[in-house]
């Protein structure tokens, strides 16, 4: 069983001795419980706010839709319900469009790095490339 030692410096206190076996040792340099950034708590609030404007416009747009759809028997937290399935289903388009356009968009950049890197390495003195 591995055991655990703990650093009491100010600057190691996301780093962690784990000690293997008697004479190895591995360094632990994350923290063992995530934590989200406090910075992102604006960015968050910012997000909400701006969804929020966007459904207030689109329930002022569509008066007339509400009062025909109050006018055929529903109810208004049917109504609600809705609008929250219109912004549920926003939510999921614009987040899988957006997966997928951010995971292409990484593989070229990541394509693109490879290419540059192995050009690179081509007049750097001592490199096997160069020596060809």
């Amino acid at each position: 069983m591995p055991s655990i030692v703990r650093s009491t410096s100010p600057k190691a206190n996301r780093s962690q001795s784990i000690c293997l076996s008697p004479g190895l040792k591995a360094l632990a340099a994350t923290p063992l419980l995530p934590r989200a950034p406090k910075s992102l708590l604006i960015p968050l609030i910012i997000a909400g706010l701006i969804i929020f404007n966007t459904m207030l416009s689109s329930i002022a747009e569509r008066k007339k839709e509400i009062y025909i759809y109050t006018s055929l028997g529903l109810a208004p937290l049917h109504v609600g319900f809705l609008f929250l399935a219109e912004a549920l289903t926003y939510g999921l388009m614009g987040s899988i469009f957006g997966y997928v356009v951010g995971q292409g968009t990484a593989r070229l950049f990541a394509s693109s790095m490879k290419t540059s890197v192995r050009n690179a390495t081509r007049w750097v003195p001592g490199s096997e490339e160069s020596r060809a």
